[in-house]
């Protein structure tokens, strides 16, 4: 529900000395390479359009960016009719 937007992110860096102090960063979806399914993405911009020259794994201690390679969005449907015994249609 946070990254539904475009949110910006703080880097989580151990120690005192933080690499990233300047650097402003943002999480959001976007369409994965192959347009077919949405991910979240790591951005340099506040509007999620410009993808971070820095990898998300080094600004947050190692951790990796959960469906940064999609499955966003279930694409798991469930039909919108049942039939009946004459196998007339009605939706539910």
């Amino acid at each position: 529900d946070k990254y539904a937007k475009c949110e910006e992110y703080e880097p989580e860096v151990e120690g005192d000395d933080n690499p990233y102090e300047n650097y402003q960063f943002f999480i959001g979806a976007a369409c994965t390479e192959d347009g077919d399914d949405i991910k979240l993405g790591f951005f340099s911009d506040d509007t999620c359009q410009t993808e971070s020259s820095i990898a998300f794994t080094d600004v947050s201690n190692g951790w990796t960016l959960p469906y940064s390679s999609g499955g966003l969005v279930s694409k798991y449907c469930s039909d919108c009719l049942e039939y009946n015994e004459d196998e007339a249609a009605y939706e539910l």
